[in-house]
C-alpha cells in the first residue's frame, strides 16, 4: 500500500523546484542499486528516494528532476513510521506552497490541498490498523513472512517480528531505524546461466560485518526475460572472497555455508529478521576452514 500525492505548478511565471524545497531540514537523499540497496547522495535521472537519517524508514520516493516545471510526485509506502508520515505531510505542504497548487493529486483524484494536511489524524490510523493486519497475517500463519522495501535495504518480518509489533506497535519504528541504521555489507545474488541452469551467487568478504540470508531467494524484480516471471534459481552458493588479496577463495553451496556457519562459528551469527542473519567479520584463514569442511564432507 501507499499514498501517492502529485503535485502541480499553478505560478504564472513557472520556476523549477529546488531540491531544497523537497528535502527541507529533515531529510537526505539517495539512490538505489540493481538490489534495493541505497546509494546514499546519488540520483536517478529522474528519481530519488528521501529519508530522515535520524529516524531511518521505508523512505518516501521523489519524481523530479531539476528542469522540471509541471509536476512533482511524491510517494510513501505504508505502513510507515509515524515520524515519516509527519515529514511526507510537511513535503506536500513545502512544496505545494512553493508551487503555489491549492489542490494536489491524491492516489489519482483531486482534492484540495488542506483537505488532504487535515486527513493526517485518520492517515495515522490507518496506518497502524494495517501494520498490526499485516503482522496478524504473519502470525496465523497466512504469509510465512513478508518483505517491507525500506529506505537502506529490505526487512522481512517474521513471526517473532508480527509478535512484537502486535502487543507494541511503536516498536515498529525502533526496528526499522536499528536495522538499517548499520555499517554492514547487506548480501544480494548475483544470477548466471550454466547450460539449463540458472546459479544464484553470494558473495561473502573477508572482514565485513555481513547481513545474509537465512534461506536464498531470489529478490524481487529478478524477472525471467523469456516468462516475464520472477526468476527460478536451481542453484545457491556463497563466494569467500579475499578482498586483500582480490581473489575467490572457492564456493559452498548455500544450504551447506549456514550449516558450516553454525557449526564451526555460532558465536558469531544473531538474528537479523524473519529471513536474515548478522554475521561478524572472518578473517581469510578461517574462510579456508569453511572451506575445507565443505570439503571433507565431499571425501
Amino acid at each position: 500500500m501507499a499514498i501517492d500525492v502529485r503535485i502541480m505548478q499553478t505560478r504564472k511565471n513557472k520556476e523549477p523546484m529546488p531540491l531544497r524545497v523537497i528535502l527541507g531540514s529533515d531529510l537526505l537523499y539517495g539512490a538505489y542499486d540493481d538490489h534495493w540497496r541505497l546509494k546514499p547522495g546519488e540520483m536517478d535521472e529522474d528519481e530519488f528516494l528521501a529519508y530522515i537519517p535520524l529516524q531511518i524508514g521505508r523512505g518516501i520516493t521523489v519524481e523530479w528532476s531539476e528542469k522540471e516545471l509541471f509536476s512533482i510526485r511524491l510517494r510513501i509506502l505504508t505502513p510507515s513510521t509515524p515520524a515519516e508520515l509527519k515529514v511526507f505531510y510537511e513535503t506536500v505542504e513545502r512544496v505545494a506552497d512553493y508551487w503555489e497548487a491549492d489542490e494536489i493529486e491524491v492516489d489519482g483524484r483531486f482534492t484540495g490541498l488542506y483537505n488532504f494536511l487535515d486527513g493526517y489524524s485518520k492517515t495515522l490510523a490507518v496506518n497502524q490498523k494495517s501494520l498490526k493486519d499485516m503482522a496478524r497475517s504473519v502470525i496465523s500463519g497466512r504469509n510465512s513472512e513478508l518483505t517491507f522495501f525500506c529506505a537502506i535495504w529490505p526487512l522481512v518480518m517474521g513471526k517473532a517480528e508480527a509478535e512484537v509489533f502486535i502487543a507494541e506497535p511503536s516498536y515498529f519504528a525502533k526496528w526499522l531505524h536499528s536495522k538499517q541504521n548499520m555499517q554492514a555489507y547487506y548480501g544480494t545474488p548475483a544470477f548466471y546461466k550454466a547450460e539449463n541452469l540458472i546459479l544464484g551467487r553470494y558473495a561473502l568478504p573477508d572482514g565485513a560485518l555481513s547481513i545474509l540470508p537465512t534461506r536464498a531467494y531470489v529478490p524481487y524484480g529478478y524477472n525471467d526475460p523469456e516468462t516475464d516471471e520472477l526468476l527460478k534459481c536451481d542453484d545457491f552458493g556463497i563466494l569467500m572472497y579475499d578482498s586483500k588479496g582480490c581473489e575467490i577463495l572457492g564456493e559452498i553451496p548455500y544450504d551447506e555455508f549456514v550449516t558450516n556457519i553454525k557449526n564451526k562459528f555460532p558465536e558469531r551469527i544473531k538474528r537479523f529478521d524473519g529471513n536474515h542473519f548478522v554475521l561478524e567479520k572472518l578473517d581469510v584463514e578461517e574462510m579456508r576452514q569453511l572451506l575445507e569442511m565443505t570439503v571433507a564432507k565431499t571425501l
